[in-house]
């Protein structure tokens, strides 16, 4: 299998199970349930997968075309999840900007060569992701550890594992 057909099928399948868990949220208490005190909830879990997608994007330089420090704030590193929910947050926007922010990673991942894999990623990269190809490797890990503890909120909630489900 070739590189690039393997991350893009990584990529498609990692999103589509945190869709499906997402789709499941149907109120606000849904997207602020924490899992334990202090947790992510959802909506944090959200806007944090959309700004890794916009950031990755800016590590293998393509302009990310959103104020990401506004992002930074809300939903980097090291900020706290809020207990309600903003205009600038509501969930329905936020699944709008997951499915655009993917889209573009996407886009710019067939634009790859083999060979562009192995070039550097740009300066702002921290030092975990040298190259363009570990910038792809890290949003693969990064959302499957947040989409583990979106299943775990999913099941406190009460629904059915998603894994196993037909598509």
């Amino acid at each position: 299998m070739e590189v690039k057909t393997l991350i893009k099928t990584s990529l498609l399948h990692a999103r589509g199970m945190t869709d499906k868990i997402l789709d499941e949220l149907a109120s606000p208490e849904d997207w602020l349930h924490r899992a334990s005190p202090g947790g992510n909830h959802a909506l944090w879990i959200a806007g944090h997968l959309q700004l890794v997608d916009l950031r990755a994007l800016t590590f293998i330089g393509v302009e990310s075309q959103l104020d990401l420090k506004q992002q930074a704030i809300q939903f980097g590193r090291g900020s706290v999840p809020q207990d309600s929910i903003a205009p600038s947050t509501e969930p329905a926007l936020l699944r709008e900007q997951l499915k655009t922010s993917r889209s573009r990673l996407l886009e710019a991942l067939d634009s790859l060569t083999n060979e562009d894999f192995d070039k550097p990623a740009s300066p702002e990269a921290p030092p975990f992701m040298p190259t363009v190809g570990m910038v792809f490797q890290m949003v693969l890990w990064h959302e499957a550890m947040h989409s583990g503890q979106l299943t775990i909120i999913h099941r406190q909630l009460g629904h059915p594992p998603v894994a196993g489900r037909p598509a």
